[in-house]
This record gives structure tokens, sequence and C-alpha cells, in this order.
């Protein structure tokens, strides 16, 4: 993640080569996907070059707190459905088929047979952007819950969960009063249908009408000028953690607001002041009031502001448990010790000193993290978040985590979905996780790999690089063909891992000249394991600037992520 925000980072700032690497890395399992949709390869090629122009010119549109691999699906198979739909199904006048979300293969949603499609998109519009990615992957283009985990890039287990809070969402909804507060001028009107509400969020969806009553585009580029959405809670203080979207085939809006990082919210106001609309200008302007005092009151907090243990050099600091009717969340701090800042922050100085004149040298990742679960006091683990187990999150939501100042140190925002009749939790570290420098490396000559891969070993990981050959991809100009190839160099690398074998981090590459070449990575992980209990990996590092396969070549790892068993127990009552 911390890789394709990089990316993000320069694209926006100018460098629109970077977006090279987003395309590279999303544009195979993207293109099967859509191709899995059309059945007809030329319309898929054409689809996917589309989609890529579209995420591009949004890309300032993507909150860093959210997951990209979703975002970007999200809007790559909305247009591609919204193309494929307007190719092949001009009369169709349902964006969603309702018998295909309610077909008898679901019976799961059995209880929206007797609700219309606009219903449906309604629904849909109020999810959380990664749910309502997983609902439209599963129930309008049908794919196996495998094909979204490959696609979403989160393990089955989370898919099943989040789906299954989507369908608890969405029926919750349907029994719930609609607002249908509207303001119109210059013959259109805007329009919100539907407000929901919990502790760590408000959510609405919003339409578009002509005259006639007909649902326009839904595009607003909210929040930026000239059209403008704020949110104040009862005292005037800007709620600022905003999301939104919209689908090309869906008549609905949605926007989202983010109430995890502010505290005592009782009530907000949403202000909009609409200036442009369809290409109209004008003054459309409406508050909508949300009260969360009735969720409140079903809220109950822990505070844990003083429970404080250290392990193998991260500072853990836990600040709250928090149970509510929407989801149960832990909040808490990761940080490197005063010792442990000052070690890891010498060895990136020297790292950089060691490469220095030599070529561009990448970010040397450093976060800390942390693994635990949540028991009953029959210790059954009720929640539990930690990457070496195959089934990662037990009942988790999400978890986010926002960098600090210092390095190393994160804030942490964990969210589970709620359980009836649960007392007397404990939560239970695990252990830790440490992104820091590594001081490895591996030298090959290129040419002599097809007869003779190159093999290593590396805290847990049992890998060999296979191949290194000038690979084409596609990459973007300003052109009435947008799309063009492009070259680089391409490493190919197999192997396997243990369950809790290191995470590889950051590589670069010096070639027999001594110059130095940022690589980008992208790899997939295997959950079955093998007799040994290890997972089958591949990783794909791709070299930009090298114009030719060196004789020999030296791939340095520039950074690392481990993991830290806890020696005892560290045991935190949350009640």
């Amino acid at each position: 993640m911390e890789e394709e925000l990089q990316w993000i980072r320069e694209v926006l700032a100018g460098n629109k080569q970077a977006y090279a690497h987003i395309i590279n890395k999303y544009k195979n399992p993207l293109y099967a996907t859509i191709l899995r949709m059309t059945k007809n390869p030329q319309d898929a090629q054409d689809f996917v070059q589309e989609a890529f122009i579209k995420v591009y010119e949004r890309l300032d549109q993507f909150k860093e707190t959210g997951s990209f691999s979703s975002w970007l699906y999200r809007v790559a198979i909305n247009h591609c459905l919204d193309q494929y739909r307007k190719k092949y199904y001009q009369t169709s006048s349902n964006p969603i088929d309702e018998e295909r979300v309610v077909n008898p293969q679901h019976p799961e949603l059995v209880f929206l047979k007797k609700e219309k499609s606009r219903q449906l998109e309604r629904l849909i519009a109020t999810l959380p952007e990664d749910e309502r990615l997983i609902i439209l992957l599963r129930y309008v283009n049908e794919l196996s819950y495998d094909e979204i985990s490959h696609l979403a890039d989160v393990p089955v287990s989370t898919v099943r969960n989040k789906l299954h809070r989507a369908k608890k969402k969405m029926r919750a909804t349907i029994k719930r009063e609609r607002v249908d507060m509207s303001v119109t001028d210059q013959g259109l009107t805007f329009k919100v249908e539907d407000v929901i509400a919990d502790s760590s969020r408000v959510s609405l969806s919003y339409l578009i009408l002509n005259q006639n009553g007909k649902a326009l585009n839904a595009y607003l580029n909210f929040p930026n000028p000239p059209n403008i959405v704020t949110v104040t809670d009862q005292n005037g203080n800007p709620i600022q953690s905003f999301s939104g979207g919209w689908r090309d085939d869906s008549d609905y809006g949605q926007l989202e607001f983010s109430l995890r990082e502010y505290e005592n919210v009782e009530q907000v106001t949403i202000s909009f002041d609409i200036s442009e609309m369809n290409g109209k200008q004008g003054n459309w302007q409406l508050e909508i009031p949300v009260d969360l005092r009735e969720n409140s009151e079903l809220t109950k907090t822990i505070e844990l502001d003083k429970e404080k243990t250290e392990v193998s050099g991260v500072t853990i600091q836990l600040k709250k448990w928090q149970e509510a009717p929407s989801s149960n969340e832990l909040k808490y701090e990761t940080m490197l010790t005063q010792k442990e800042q000052l070690r890891i922050d010498g060895q990136v100085k020297n790292m950089k000193e060691k490469f220095k004149g030599t070529g561009d040298i990448p970010y040397i990742h450093t976060d800390t993290a942390m693994a635990y679960h949540i028991e009953d006091e029959e210790k059954n683990i009720i929640y539990r978040w930690n990457t070496l187990d195959e089934d990662n999150g037990t009942s988790a939501l999400q978890s986010m985590g926002q960098s600090l100042e210092k390095l190393g140190h994160v804030d942490w925002n964990d969210s589970f979905i709620p359980k009836k009749d649960l007392s007397r939790l404990t939560f239970v570290l695990e252990g830790v996780y440490k992104a820091e420098p590594s001081d490895f490396s591996i030298s090959f000559h290129p040419k002599e790999l097809k007869k003779e891969p190159v093999s290593f070993d590396y805290e847990g990981n049992s890998l060999s690089i296979k191949k290194m050959t000038k690979d084409h991809e596609f990459g973007l100009r300003k052109s009435w063909n947008p799309i063009e190839k492009k070259t680089s160099i391409l490493i190919e690398i197999e192997g396997y891992k243990e369950i809790d074998g290191a995470e590889l981090g950051h590589w670069i590459l010096t070639d027999d000249k001594g110059d130095t070449y940022p690589v980008y990575g992208s790899g997939s992980l295997l959950n079955p394991t093998d007799d040994s209990g290890r997972r089958e990996t591949t990783l794909e590092l791709r070299v930009y600037g090298l114009k030719s396969i060196p004789e020999k070549a030296v791939l340095h790892l520039m950074s690392v992520k481990r993991y830290y068993p806890v020696e005892s127990e560290w045991r935190i009552p949350l009640y």
C-alpha cells in the first residue's frame, strides 16, 4: 500500500510516468475480470484501456485512508459495466438487475425480492466503499469469493465478512425512513433521499433530477469548487474525513464522512452549496441535520489511556475500546522506543550514505504494528488481527493506520463486526511487527538464469530468481490514443515463504557499472500451505531507466518487516 501511495503522490505531483507502475500492477487481473464479464477479448481490452484513463483522471479523488485497490476496481469496473451496458443493452432501463441480485442462487438476499431496482441502487450507494465494491462484484458481476479476494487484495474470510456486513446494513436500511430533502433551481433538483448515521460514519445518497423527474448524471466533483459540501458537529467544529463516489451505470451519488477521529459528536449538519450542476450555473443550497444521540446512548466506551507496554523495541499505547450498534473498535498507537528509533535512524542514514551518488534511492520504509486477539471469559477468540494467520482478521471490518511525524509512529483504528451478548472481553497481545532497514544483497548473472536460476534463503523466504528480461508495458501519453507501450526490465522471482517469515520490502538494483536503479515490486502470496507449512509466493520486480540487461546485477533489499512474538502474555480487560 505504501508503494502505491508513493506512485499516486508522484503522479499528482506531475510525474505522469509513475502512473505506468499502477497500470502494470493491475492491468492483467483487471483484464481477466473484464474478459470474464464481456466474453470478448477486444471489448475487454478496449474497456480496460478506457478505465485506466478514467482512473487517471480521478486519481486526485482517492483518499489515502482507504484501500487503493478497492477504489481502483470500483472506478474501473463500474466504467466497464456502463460501457458494456451501453454497447449491448441499449434498451435496458434498470442499471442494477433486481433478478440478478435476488437470484435463487443467492438465497441470503431473498429479503430484497420485493424491492424495486432503484431502491437497490439507493441502498448500495449508502454502503462504505469497500463493502459496496464487494456487493457489486458478487451479485452484479457474479464473481466467486476467490476472484473477489484476488481483485480486492484481501483474504477470502474478509470478503465473506464484508459481504455479510453489507447485507446486514441493507436489511436494516430498508426499515428506515427516507429523508427526501431537496432544492430546485434552473430546472434541476438536487435531492438527498437517505442518510445513514452511526458512531463511525455518516453516509448519504443523492440524485440530480430534471424538470420531468428523470435522474441525470450524479457527478458533482465534491468537495472541490464550485460545489462545496461541509459537515460540522453540534459546536460548529468541522468534520473533514470526506469520501464520495458515483457510478456511471447508476442514478445515485454517495457521500460519506468518517467520525472515527472525532470525539463526543452528538449532532452533525451537512451543508451543500452547489453552483454548477450538469453544465448549468445556479444556486442549490441545502442543509441536512443528523441526530446521533440515539446511537450514542447505545455506545459503550472503555478508556485505555493508562495501558502501555514495550515489546522488542516497539511501544504499544492502547487508547480506547468502543462497542456500538454498527461496529466495535479498538484505537491504539504503535511506535518505536527511543532507543530503537535512534538505532533504526542510524541504519537509514548509513544505507543512504552507502548508495550516495550511485542513482535514485527509494524511500526506506519503516513502520510498526501489532498482532492481537480479543477473547471472552471462556477464552474463546471473538476477534483477531494477525497477518500471519491465513484467516487474518476474525470478524474484522478494517484496520486503518495513519503514519505520524516520528519514525515508525502509527495511529491505528481497527473495527470489527459487533456480536450479541458479549461481556467481560479481554485484549491479548500476540506480538509486534516492525519494518526496518535490511543489509541483504544477492548478485546474479542475468544471461545465465535460464540455465541455472539463482536461489537464496532469507529470514523464512526460500526464493529463486528465474529470469530477467525486457518487458513491454502500458503507459499514458497525450494523444488520441493515450495508451502507449513502454519498456522496462522485469525480474521474476518464485519460491516459498514460511508462515512467520519476514515480509520483503523495497529493493534497488546495481548494474555492472556501479549505477543504482529503483525497483518497483508486486507479488502474490497463496493462502494454501504445503506439507512444511510454507506458502507459495511470486515476485515481479521492475527496473526503470536501465536500457539493457547487464552482464552482472546485484539486488539490494532496502527494508524488511519482521514479526516478534511476545515472550509473556499482556492481557488488558475491556470491561
